[in-house]
């Protein structure tokens, strides 16, 4: 056998037993990848599954409910009040089951949510929803905004004074801009369980939207302001 033959060869083995360590290498690291993926898959769907077992959204619903219940004994039925309440009771209980839900029906959702709100409190909450952007277009997580918008209602003025500004910014999809203002007096009550529900959204948009997401919250004098912007793609 020539030199360059040995050569040749012993060259071959070298690199075929590279190959074979690095092929062997990339599918141990690729093995690695995806048990972390199906890990934080798995994670993330516990984590949805307790959350929406976990809700204090039901006690929103069972205020509405027994109010209703009260206005039907003095007077006549309000059909309007009730479907809403109907369309946010389905929504809560099968839409905001699936993974993820269509912007616009979540839109429903709120406007019937902070309708239904401020009709218990007689009214006394100027509530101003924006809309703009192709909405259509848009899939996110259900009920996503609702600890924001839940907190605004909850701990705005209810002298008659109070007001929440809600804008849902779709304009420069896949970026969701979602801002929310609104005022609060001096003494706001039930702070803890308003700071649970955001570690809570923060956590889903944690797992959902990994680090393609920023919120910001600012306040300044009797005025409570968040801005939240998503990359919904």
């Amino acid at each position: 056998m020539s030199r360059d033959l040995t050569v040749f060869l012993f060259l071959a083995i070298i690199l075929n037993i590279q190959t074979s360590f690095f092929i062997i290498f990339f599918y141990r690291k690729q093995e690695k990848i995806n048990k972390k993926e199906k890990a934080l898959s798995f994670e993330k769907q516990e984590f949805e599954r307790k959350f929406t077992r976990k809700k204090i959204f039901p006690h929103f619903l069972l205020n509405i409910m027994e109010y209703i219940y009260v206005k039907f004994i003095d007077n006549e039925k309000e059909f309007e009040i009730l479907d809403k309440f109907k369309f946010v009771l389905y929504y809560f209980l099968v839409d905001s089951e699936k993974e993820m839900v269509e912007l616009e029906k979540e839109l429903v959702f709120y406007k019937y949510y902070v309708d239904l709100d401020n009709y218990r409190k007689n009214d006394r909450v100027e509530v101003i929803i924006n809309v703009e952007g192709k909405t259509e277009e848009c899939m996110i997580i259900p009920m996503l905004f609702e600890p924001l918008i839940g907190n605004a209602m909850k701990h705005t003025k209810q002298d008659g004074s109070g007001f929440v500004n809600i804008t849902i910014d779709a304009t420069k999809y896949p970026k969701l801009y979602f801002y929310c203002c609104n005022n609060f007096p001096k003494n706001p009550q039930n702070l803890i369980s308003s700071e649970n529900g955001l570690k809570i959204m923060e956590q889903r948009l944690s797992l959902c939207y990994n680090n393609k997401y920023s919120m910001k919250t600012t306040q300044e004098d009797d005025l409570y302001k968040v801005e939240l912007v998503i990359n919904v793609e």
